[in-house]
């Protein structure tokens, strides 16, 4: 009796002993974990300390990106006028030569306002340049041939005088000079003799009737008609080939 006492009482300290071993390895092993998982990796400090870095790479590269898209130099405006040498620009963007020969906008019609597809519009349009003169710039009638030229065909208006100021037979025009006046000219009706049976449908011809008024009444208005030849061209519009007072 005495015995199995004594055995119990040694067991019991021994299991008290085992029991706080246990729990001191518990308390440990929690204490390992939770300081553990506040501890970062090394590679997590490592990326943290990339993280700023490459962000500010970013931002850089965006900016690069930006001023390479900016808005580019503008280019220099294309004229709307040709660079006549030794000539005169027109509406249409071509030259008269001399250069002392210059369009009259305020006199005539706008040749990119006359439909090019009608023979009778151009032929119209052709009488009242070829015979509107202005002696505070002209020299001489020769000076609204030239001007005409817009309407001709290349052959027939490449034709005209180098030397308009030495133009003689300037009857009509000369009492123009005294007040440096104008003529202004009216169209008072045209003939349409268009493109007969059995004849070229690439030809056509007609009477355009016409009244000429001087600005400074020096003379008295002049009733006139011109016969305009035209020749239809390979893009559809018509130029004149030849006309006069037949």
């Amino acid at each position: 009796m005495g015995s199995e006492e004594q055995t119990h009482t040694r067991r019991y300290p021994r299991r008290t002993l085992i029991g706080i071993a246990s729990a001191a390895v518990l308390t440990l092993t929690i204490t390992g974990t939770a300081c553990g998982s506040r501890q970062p990796s090394a590679d997590s400090q490592a990326q943290s300390a990339q993280s700023p870095a490459q962000s500010s790479s970013d931002q850089t590269q965006s900016q690069e990106s930006g001023d390479s898209t900016a808005a580019p130099t503008p280019t220099e405006a294309t004229p709307t006028t040709p660079a006549c040498e030794d000539g005169s620009p027109t509406p249409l963007g071509t030259c008269l030569y001399p250069a002392s020969v210059q369009w009259l906008p305020d006199l005539l019609p706008d040749p990119r306002e006359v439909d090019r597809t009608d023979p009778e519009a151009v032929a119209r349009a052709y009488v009242i340049t070829r015979n509107t003169w202005d002696a505070s710039r002209d020299k001489s009638n020769a000076y609204a041939f030239i001007r005409a030229s817009v309407y001709e065909v290349p052959e027939r208006a490449s034709s005209h005088t180098k030397t308009p100021d030495l133009q003689h037979g300037q009857g009509e025009f000369l009492p123009l000079l005294a007040n440096r006046a104008h003529t202004t000219v009216t169209i008072t009706g045209s003939n349409d003799h268009g493109q007969q049976p059995n004849t070229d449908p690439t030809r056509w011809h007609g009477n355009v009737y016409y009244l000429r008024n001087y600005s400074d009444d020096s003379l008295e208005p002049v009733k006139g008609h011109e016969v305009v030849f035209l020749r239809l061209q390979d893009d559809g519009t018509w130029a004149v080939v030849d006309s006069g007072p037949f």
